[in-house]
């Protein structure tokens, strides 16, 4: 069930990148690379869980749940005020310091593991053994 949470995760970027795209194109335009930034590290990130745990991660990282309150900032300011600017900004480049976190996390567990909140969490697990 955690990592069809993480699929789904993906799946509504996805579509909220999208929708963004088609309804306010003129504002999403300036921020196409930080957009283009953005896939390129999700999809790096994807790529290495994949090859190094056969399967996605699914951390569930506080970095990615505040991901997801900045997107949904970004987008009502998009698509119900119609305004770009710094909402927009702060949530593609608080997504890619999340993903980056992620790629982060996934290279220093030995195996894989859900549930890891931060890259914090990890080095404690690290030192303790586990």
């Amino acid at each position: 069930m955690r990592r069809l949470d993480s699929i789904i995760d993906s799946i509504f970027y996805t579509c909220a990148l999208v929708a963004a795209r088609v309804t306010a194109y003129a504002l999403v335009r300036p921020h196409f690379p930080a957009l283009g930034m953005l896939l390129l590290v999700e999809v790096l990130r994807y790529a290495y869980d994949i090859r190094k745990y056969r399967r996605e991660a699914s951390y569930h990282m506080w970095s990615s749940k505040l991901w997801g309150l900045l997107l949904f900032i970004g987008m009502w300011s998009l698509l119900v005020l119609q305004r770009g600017g710094w909402p927009v900004a702060l949530a593609i480049f608080w997504g890619i310091a999340a993903d980056l976190e992620g790629l982060a996390i996934s290279m220093t567990l030995r195996r894989w593991q859900a549930d890891v909140p931060t890259l914090w969490h990890v080095r404690k697990l690290a030192k303790a053994g586990t």
